[in-house]
């Protein structure tokens, strides 16, 4: 018998005594005891003995009375225990015909609590036994919505009322006064009696009352402690006694208990209902890596839950993720939860690609692992495409912008060739000369000397122009090591090239900047992109800074400006995706959006400063060492 029925127990005004199949006593509450402790106690455990033996004979309840002469009588009444233990007895001396009422009120609900009835059918066979004792009365059983906000009726019984606004839904405002007797029993957590409804001052009760003499008696029903729920009595003031104030007082946290026990099937049933319909596969794994149980969306592993059930889960894993899964396990192996990507293998072939929350959790019995695979094999496509559609923007953009410099460039490139061109024809003029003897050895080869020097720096230059132009072109899908100098002094190669007497460019760079990680064309592609905004600013023409230091673990790339600065409504959508300030066929609008994108893939961010005397734009770029050193760590 636990403490809690113990204490309800000794307040009953009825003896209760457990009885073993060996006919030991092993429990009796308290008005048992007094009964038992009296000098006629062996005469009353051998009739106990002896209706228990009848009981198990009938197989059903059995009463008897037991005469003590001048002591009066005892009535006994002995029923056998569901787990078949032993019985529990009811003693009652000098019985009156409403104690063995309130006896049969309880019994009734002690049966139903352990009868194999669903809670709330228990709650309402136990309210309709306390109406068939309570003459006259009209009964109603509320309980207390998830929100607490809400009083719901759940079970009804007695005579019917003349008019019902108590037996609907009633709302609980704890901003408001209590409309109700229910409402303040169940606010102020303590029972309330209105001995006159006809003069409560409580609104609703007042109509309940309807001009008849009525009692109310509201008491709030708990469970653990916590309320969860109400019980209205409403009768004649006659009727509602001390007698039934103490029977329901007792009878309140047996039916809290069934609320409770409600109110979990309930809330069991409806997640039991959503995992079925969830597109996830819930597994359940035992510390040998076996599955214990598989719920959900099974079609992620083309497999049944039988099929599942004893199978290895790290059998599951594609081959490729075998080790993720073993290294995520083993972090948390004492406890706790992370989500990492896994491909598992289709029973028809393939892999699925799946996001999987791992939990595991130590208890008393052992450690305890759960499982929750997503299937996210369209999320995975979806963003490939997306990466597929940035490196062909990107591409077009990088063709775009060496498109728009293609004439200054050609130019640049025209003026060594025209260059070396005439040196030519000057070189055949020298070799006539030389051949005809119409000059001196010694002036021909000077001359000579003059003239390849000139041919070399005019190829020289040419050639640094087609390497910038090929590094600006290249659109490579892996990322690789390489020089910021590099990239930056090909951008700004042919952008000079291209923008020839329009743009002066300064340097401010050291002279080794450490490696970055990612695309050395792409990253030429922010800086050209960043001076052609730069000169728009100014009007086409002016002066642009490009700097450059070394920082913590980083790289720090500047690109400045002298325009007039960045509006404000500019500044609000600059980095967006085909916005643009540039008129019709001079700007595609996703210079700034491609910048951010190709920065950020770098580890890095962009950010910018603007005022009245210029822009800068500031590239903090982490170095190839250390994004290394990071997915080493991760």
């Amino acid at each position: 018998m636990s403490r809690a029925f113990a204490t309800l127990a000794d307040e009953l005004p009825v003896g209760m005594v457990r009885v073993t199949a060996s006919g030991e006593t092993t429990a009796a509450n308290h008005y048992a005891r007094t009964i038992l402790e009296g000098a006629a106690a062996d005469r009353i455990m051998r009739a106990i003995h002896q209706l228990c033996e009848r009981q198990r004979e009938a197989g059903e309840t059995v009463e008897g009375i037991l005469s003590l002469g001048s002591a009066g009588e005892v009535r006994l009444m002995v029923a056998a225990l569901d787990d078949g233990s032993g019985h529990i007895v009811f003693l009652e001396r000098s019985g009156t015909e409403r104690l063995r009422a309130e006896i049969r009120a309880l019994r009734a609900m002690l049966g139903s609590t352990s009868a194999p009835h669903p809670p709330r059918l228990a709650a309402s066979k136990a309210l309709g036994t306390l109406a068939g004792t309570l003459m006259g009365c009209h009964l109603i059983l509320y309980e207390l919505d998830l929100g607490r906000t809400h009083l719901i009726p759940i079970a009804q019984a007695g005579v019917p009322l003349a008019s019902g606004p108590l037996a609907e839904r009633l709302a609980i405002d704890h901003a408001e006064s209590p409309r109700s007797s229910v409402e303040r029993a169940v606010r102020s957590g303590a029972p309330t009696h209105v001995r006159n409804l006809s003069r409560s001052p409580l609104e609703l009760d007042t109509t309940v009352a309807d001009g008849d003499v009525l009692s109310a008696l509201a008491l709030p029903v708990r469970s653990g402690g916590e309320i969860c729920g109400a019980l209205l009595v409403v009768g004649p003031t006659e009727t509602l006694g001390d007698g039934e104030l103490r029977l329901l007082a007792s009878l309140t946290d047996v039916v809290g208990g069934l609320l409770q026990r409600a109110r979990h099937e309930a809330l069991a049933s409806r997640a039991s209902t959503l995992v079925e319909e969830l597109a996830d596969a819930i597994l359940e794994i035992g510390t040998d890596g076996s599955i214990l149980s598989a719920r959900g969306d099974l079609a992620i592993f083309g497999r049944s839950e039988q099929e599942l059930i004893g199978c290895s889960v790290h059998s599951l894993v594609g081959w490729r993720d075998r080790q993720t899964w073993s290294e995520v396990v083993a972090e948390i192996r004492d406890g706790g939860t992370t989500v990492v990507p896994i491909s598992v293998k289709h029973r028809e072939g393939g892999l699925v690609h799946c996001e999987v929350t791992i939990h595991v959790e130590k208890g008393p019995e052992g450690r305890q692992m759960q499982a929750i695979f997503r299937d996210v094999s369209d999320k995975v496509a979806l963003e490939e495409r997306i990466r597929e559609a940035e490196r062909a923007a990107v591409a077009r953009e990088q063709l775009a912008a060496i498109g728009q410099l293609s004439a200054g460039v050609a130019h640049e490139i025209n003026n060594p060739l025209a260059f070396i061109k005439s040196n030519i024809s000057s070189l055949f003029a020298c070799l006539e000369d030389l051949k005809e003897g119409r000059a001196p050895l010694e002036e021909v080869i000077e001359e000579l000397t003059e003239i390849a020097t000139d041919c070399q720096n005019g190829t020289a230059r040419i050639l640094e122009i087609v390497d910038a132009l090929k590094g600006m072109a290249r659109n490579d899908k892996k990322e690789t090591d390489f020089s910021p100098l590099k990239a930056i002094h090909d951008a700004v190669t042919v952008f000079r090239g291209a923008k020839k007497t329009l743009a002066e460019v300064e340097l401010s760079l050291p002279d080794q900047l450490p490696m970055l990680r990612g695309s050395p064309g792409r990253f030429s592609q922010v800086i050209m992109n960043l001076l052609e905004n730069g000169l728009d600013a100014q009007g086409g023409k002016g002066r642009l800074e490009v700097g450059g230091s070394v920082g913590d673990e980083s790289v720090l790339i500047t690109v400045r400006d002298h325009g007039s600065g960045i509006p404000e409504e500019v500044q609000e959508r600059m980095w967006e995706p085909f916005f643009t300030t540039k008129g019709v066929g001079k700007g595609t609008g996703l210079g700034l959006a491609i910048c951010r994108d190709i920065i950020e893939g770098m580890g890095g961010s962009i950010e910018c400063e603007t005022g009245p005397q210029g822009t800068t734009f500031f590239l903090r770029i982490p170095t190839a060492e250390a994004r290394s050193l990071a997915r080493a760590g991760a």
